[in-house]
């Protein structure tokens, strides 16, 4: 099939075709690759964890890093996405590839003043999000690596939200999926083979990110995609900035939060021991796998609504926001602190770790309970709205977490 006529197929699957199925096809790819991200970043842990309990409580500590480098990112995505969804069902191609490269441009820009004050503030930066003196020198040399890719990281994450709205879930998956197969591999032969420990698990998951950057881009640079993304059009005019804005500032707001009490509660749990550290960055590794069953199933329809949003087909875009809260993906059913690999398995052998992650179940609650408010959160980013979406989001990840978190440190 020639590249226009997949092109062709994408938008009239995602007007034409019935939402069950096109559905399907979005969200399946959607969950595949978030579980494989789960599953990644449960492997780095794991292989780190034989370093010793102060190298896995360093990963606990730069996980918040990763939320940071994440904030600005997922708001320019989820902003453009969803306005790129409105415009493709528009037929506004042209201004659609201005928005996705006014926010990819952005986002490599936002990730390089992160690299940038990472870099030069790197000490205190580490002991802000929870860093212990005795985990310290590790979450040094975990965070060196990850913030020389901050750049290409926040990229990522618009290229693939936007590959997702113009509707391919696939690729999205592939550029995704393959870093993170890709990372399983190699954190065994940096950690062991080459005898670089922590430092060398920070390596693998930075090439990795690279790889999924050099995946997620091709499509865009050789014109097989709906959107073309090129620096001349970046033009970030007053219209555009506020379309990604009203609807990315819920996703800001609400990782933004995320890092906040991520960070409270590193340094409540590293106030105790590097134990309890280690075990609640464990665990919310472990909450992920549920969760990003739950976010992928919102992220596949996502696009779907506001694809018809913007070709004016209203009749559709209610339809997988109803879908989702009456029913919603099984996701919520497994409570990941009562997962079985909590109990002390492989992963926490020979760890005094292994038993905290029982003492701290309140956090994954939240992030669970809220599955029937995702799907009407996502769907009213899909066709433009997210200002009403904002005190939702700060109570899943705020209002909950930190209570839970004081009264372990007491």
């Amino acid at each position: 099939m020639a590249d226009t006529d997949r092109q062709e197929y994408r938008k009239n699957m995602m007007l034409l075709e019935p939402l069950p199925k096109v559905i399907t096809k979005m969200a399946v790819p959607s969950i595949i690759s978030f579980l494989i991200t789960s599953i990644y970043n449960l492997a780095d842990t794991y292989f780190v964890s034989s370093l010793g309990t102060n190298a896995t409580a360093a990963v606990s500590v730069n996980a918040s890093l990763d939320q940071i480098i994440m904030m600005a990112g997922s708001m320019l995505a989820v902003g453009a996405a969803s306005y790129i969804a409105r415009l493709l069902g528009a037929r506004q191609e042209e201004k659609a590839d201005r928005v996705i490269s006014t926010a990819f441009f952005l986002a490599m820009g936002f990730g390089a003043v992160v690299m940038v004050l990472g870099i030069t503030f790197m000490k205190p930066m580490v002991r802000l999000l929870g860093a212990t003196d005795t985990c310290e020198q590790y979450s040094i040399q975990y965070a060196t690596y990850v913030l020389l890719v901050a750049p290409f990281m926040a990229g990522n994450f618009v290229m693939n939200q936007c590959l997702r709205s113009e509707g391919s879930a696939m690729r999205s998956m592939f550029g995704m999926g393959f870093g993170g197969i890709l990372n399983c591999i190699l954190d065994p032969i940096f950690i062991f083979a080459l005898d670089l420990g922590v430092a060398g698990a920070s390596m693998a998951t930075a090439i990795s990110k690279l790889v999924s950057f050099a995946i997620l881009v091709f499509p865009y640079v050789t014109r097989k995609s709906l959107l073309h993304l090129a620096i001349r059009k970046f033009r970030p005019s007053w219209d555009i900035l506020r379309e990604i804005v009203a609807v990315g500032s819920s996703s800001l707001f609400r990782n933004g939060l995320a890092v906040v009490s991520a960070i409270v509660l590193n340094n409540i749990a590293g106030g105790i021991s590097d134990s309890v550290l280690a075990g609640v960055g464990v665990t919310n590794r472990i909450m992920m796998f549920p969760f990003g069953i739950i976010l992928g199933f919102g992220t596949g329809f996502q696009p779907v609504a506001g694809f018809n949003w913007g070709a004016k087909r209203f009749d559709r875009p209610h339809v997988p926001a109803g879908l989702g809260a009456h029913g919603g993906p099984p996701g919520h059913l497994c409570p990941a602190p009562y997962h079985p690999l909590c109990l002390g398995g492989p992963l926490h052998a020979g760890h005094r770790c292994a038993v905290y992650p029982l003492a701290v179940p309140g956090p994954a609650r939240p992030q669970l309970g809220g599955h029937r408010q995702l799907p009407v959160r996502r769907s009213g980013q899909g066709q433009g709205r997210g200002a009403p979406l904002h005190r939702p989001a700060g109570h899943l990840f705020f209002a909950h977490r930190v209570p839970h978190g004081i009264p372990l440190g007491r």
